[in-house]
């Protein structure tokens, strides 16, 4: 990365009255300097920040994107760095924070480039003379026939890379970290463990399928229809095997009951290992099976998920005929019949849930039971419950218009808000983006109180630090972008990238934004000192 020297930009944190844009002591003419009076933020329950706080920006340049290949740019994990193709003539080039890396006759979109879980190696796969490579780090390794898309994988701890490939004698392998594994006539997409130790992968040969962990094979089968499972604590691993025109789940080599139908995509451990539980079908009939026993029949299932604590399963279970009928079972227990139910969530500390049903045209939230008021549309993506599970939080829009719905109280009314409301961690602050189409304006509501309001609110960068005492976001109006951290606005961009956790703090006093100021890409750290 290219930093930029002498780009610090000092604001002085006063009252809120004094709030100004801190536009000339950013952008182009940052190394000039500059203050203004602008007050730091507080929650009720905290009381105001100490005064004289200083907020500091600092640009670290990670190129310009001359010839962007949209939309092959990536963002690491840690969102601080970028990796994008850029054509050169008849070529393509890596181009990563800046840097120029290798340069290849093509390269694969799909999946790639794949950076490693902690944000410092980066893979992608590359073509030459008709033949594919996987480069890492700039360094290619072995061409292949072909490179399986959607194989190549990082461990957890990133210290190993898999993938699949097809040898010249078209025979396919796994590679990991170089060393190719048997060969077979077919192998599925290679799965780490959780703690990084174990790999396990389904591999074909004769007809056959057979599970290879850490290089040794178990049972052979017909046919199989999941890739491999482990359990969150990497000792036990799961598939389902088809053998004898039946089903079955194979957990750490025992099988299960084998039945007509098992939907692999339903498979799941309990976050202590301890449970597992799927959905499977026997006779044209549906049921859950939990640690090999079968819930009441259905005629369909799904939503399966287990408590934080383990202790308990959700699900939602459906039944046809001239009146159909859907219900949620949460510890084997039946709610009230609806037309449909979605998916339950189950609050962090596992003593409550809320879930979404449907009659006719209208939704309704659902939470331990006791369902709420009845709304046009509520989607399950924006169920949340706060961090100290006291606050459940969802949207809802009646009659064309939005609100944020937290313990069964509606906040204000807009024309939209955001997906999802973000709790502070420490369960006391709530905030989301509300748009107004009388003047088509975003701003970020705190608390129940609007911030200014701006022509946009970049998604995906609202976000509170670990202390819960700051609050950060990136804004956009009449073509300037700012960073807003606690009401004070810093920086001048053209815009902010977008996405999910594209801004984050990294401790209480210290986060980062990835912004564009015309093509140029910046990761701009913010630090807010006393």
């Amino acid at each position: 990365m290219l930093e930029r020297c002498g780009i610090v930009i000092v604001l002085l944190a006063g009252f809120l009255a004094a709030v100004g844009s801190c536009a000339n002591v950013a952008g182009k003419n940052a190394g000039s300097g500059g203050e203004t009076q602008p007050a730091a933020r507080s929650t009720p329950e905290e009381g105001p920040a100490p005064r004289g706080a200083k907020i500091t920006l600092k640009e670290t340049s990670l190129g310009n994107m001359e010839s962007l290949i949209s939309p092959m740019m990536v963002i690491s994990p840690d969102a601080r760095h970028v990796v994008w193709y850029e054509t050169r003539g008849v070529s393509i080039v890596t181009v990563r924070d800046g840097k120029e890396g290798l340069t290849h006759e093509n390269v694969s979109s799909g999946g790639n480039p794949v950076f490693s879980p902690d944000s410092q190696h980066l893979v992608y796969i590359a073509f030459r003379a008709q033949r594919e490579f996987v480069v890492k780090d700039d360094n290619e390794g072995k061409a292949y026939f072909n490179i399986a898309r959607d194989s190549l994988k990082f461990s957890p701890d990133s210290k190993r890379i898999a993938y699949a490939a097809k040898t010249a004698d078209e025979k396919w392998i796994i590679v990991v970290n170089g060393a190719e594994q048997k060969q077979y006539d077919a192998v599925t997409t290679p799965v780490f463990s959780p703690d990084s130790n174990r790999l396990a992968y389904l591999g074909r040969s004769g007809g056959k399928w057979v599970l290879v962990v850490d290089g040794v094979e178990g049972k052979q089968y017909d046919d199989v229809d999941s890739t491999p499972l482990f359990s969150p604590d990497s000792k036990r691993v799961a598939f389902v095997g088809f053998r004898d025109e039946k089903y079955c789940l194979v957990v750490d080599g025992v099988e299960g009951k084998f039945y007509n139908v098992i939907k692999a995509g339903t498979i799941t451990f309990s976050p202590d290992s301890s449970r597992i539980a799927y959905h499977a079908r026997a006779g044209g009939e549906s049921v859950v099976v939990v640690d090999e026993k079968e819930s009441k029949q259905y005629d369909d299932v799904g939503g399966i998920v287990f408590s934080p604590d383990s202790k308990r399963l959700a699900y939602w279970g459906w039944n046809g005929g001239e009146k159909p009928v859907n219900v949620v079972v949460v510890d084997g227990v039946e709610g009230k019949p609806h037309e449909t139910s979605g998916t339950p969530l189950f609050s962090p500390d596992s003593k409550h849930y809320m879930c979404i049903v449907q009659d006719g045209q209208k939704f309704t939230m659902v939470a331990d039971g006791a369902e709420g008021k009845q709304y046009d549309q509520i989607p399950e993506i924006s169920m949340s419950f706060s961090p100290d599970s006291q606050r459940m939080a969802y949207t809802a829009e009646s009659g064309g218009k939005w609100a944020v719905v937290t313990n069964g109280i509606e906040g204000k009314w807009y024309d939209l808000v955001s997906d999802t409301p973000v709790f502070s961690p420490d369960s006391k602050s709530a905030a989301y983006t509300a748009t107004t189409k009388a003047d088509s304006k975003m701003r970020v509501v705190l608390n129940g109180v609007e911030e200014k309001a701006y022509d946009k609110v970049a998604a995906g960068t609202l976000a509170f630090s670990p202390d819960s005492v700051h609050m950060a976001y990136a804004a956009q109006s009449g073509g300037k972008c700012v960073i807003v951290m606690d009401g004070v606005e810093c920086g001048d961009y053209t815009r902010a990238l977008q996405g999910r956790r594209v801004a984050r703090f990294d401790s209480p006093n210290k986060c980062h934004f990835l912004m564009l100021r015309d093509k140029e890409m910046l990761l701009v750290d913010v630090e807010i000192t006393e």
